[in-house]
């Protein structure tokens, strides 16, 4: 983040990963038993890449489950890094694409309905220890909770979006699976 939040380069939004600590970071839900990192030394590696940079920065998905990115945008919260956002994809549908190639259309609209839904919400519920990006500028900011007050009415249409469109939503997934199919040739 510190090399392209130079001005040269024009980068309006730096991107992170805060997924490189899943199952490797003593202390979490998702650690698998070999320490890499124990959970100060991850809240504390959060903390030094925001220092990096001045600009907004997201936190990337990276392909990783809904559980683990949830728990990486908490991970962040607790570190007081002031976070702008979330780029996710993967993290909210990919669960659903073996219901869809195993069992159908009909069964991939009820998982899209409720697990979907469910993921959608997980991750703007997570959304609640982020920041406004305009914050890293010095602009003031709005009165009230401004994360819940529109984050709360942009998650319902999300959710009835994400549940409407299995059909979409399942062309999206078969084109990431042959796209993700590609990079492992």
């Amino acid at each position: 983040m510190a090399e392209f939040g130079k001005e040269r380069y024009n980068v309006g939004c730096a991107e992170g990963r805060g997924s490189d600590y899943h199952g490797v970071c003593a202390g979490t839900k998702c650690f698998k038993g070999e320490a890499a990192y124990t959970r100060a030394e991850a809240l504390q590696h959060f903390r030094d890449a925001e220092s990096m940079t001045h600009k907004p920065f997201i936190y990337l998905s990276a392909g990783v489950s809904n559980p683990v990115f949830i728990e990486t945008l908490e991970l962040a919260g607790e570190s007081g890094t002031k976070f702008n956002g979330v780029l996710c994809g993967r993290a909210t549908w990919k669960d659903g694409i073996p219901i869809f190639a195993k069992q159908g259309e009909a069964a991939f609209r009820e998982w899209l309905e409720t697990t979907g839904t469910e993921n959608i919400k997980n991750v703007n519920l997570a959304l609640e220890a982020a920041s406004p990006w305009f914050l890293k500028y010095g602009a003031k900011k709005p009165g009230g909770n401004w994360i819940s007050q529109k984050q709360r009415r942009v998650t319902e249409r999300a959710a009835e979006r994400f549940a409407a469109c299995s059909a979409c939503g399942a062309d999206l997934a078969a084109q990431e699976m042959d796209f993700d199919a590609g990079l492992s040739t």
